[in-house]
């Protein structure tokens, strides 16, 4: 059997052979196939471009990281749109899990507002939040705690919210 074709979609291709014996050809995918239980093939697509893409961001990199380390290990790189297709598959599904343990931890704030007696005059549950509305525009290293934009750590103010 000799390969006759490739077709690629980003990090997964299928192979297409040949036999030169009796002609007849098959297709192979690169990094799984379906199953009779997933038979759902832009799942496999997705899965093994999401995975690549999201160990990249992982570990505080980005587009052309990622092509270089492909090419360094001998794999064809995946186009800017592919990458950031991914990233934004990858960018959606940590912000909703983000909002989700916001939900949870506030809920849990609730509970233990409820507990203490911190309430107000109709029931609701007072939780004393503190925020600077701000991120840093230096890091600290342990030395010199300022912010280029003119707010830190240091100017935090506590509120109430109502859940």
């Amino acid at each position: 059997m000799y390969v006759i074709k490739e077709t690629r979609y980003g990090l997964n291709s299928l192979l297409t052979f040949k036999c030169k014996l009796c002609n007849s050809e098959r297709s192979v995918w690169t990094c799984s196939s379906p199953t009779s239980e997933n038979s759902d093939i832009e799942l496999i697509h997705h899965k093994v471009n999401t995975d690549d893409v999201n160990g990249i961001v992982n570990i505080g990199c980005g587009y052309t990281n990622l092509n270089s380390f492909l090419t360094i290990v001998g794999v064809p790189p995946i186009s800017q749109s592919m990458y950031d297709k991914e990233h934004k598959v990858i960018s959606e599904a940590w912000e909703k899990l983000a909002y989700l343990e916001m939900e949870e931890a506030a809920m849990g704030e609730k509970e233990l507002a409820i507990q203490c007696g911190e309430v107000d005059k109709s029931g609701i549950p007072l939780v004393t939040v503190i925020v600077h509305g701000s991120w840093a525009a230096k890091r600290s290293y342990r030395t010199n705690y300022s912010s280029l934009s003119g707010a830190d750590w240091r100017s935090a103010r506590p509120i109430q919210l109502r859940l």
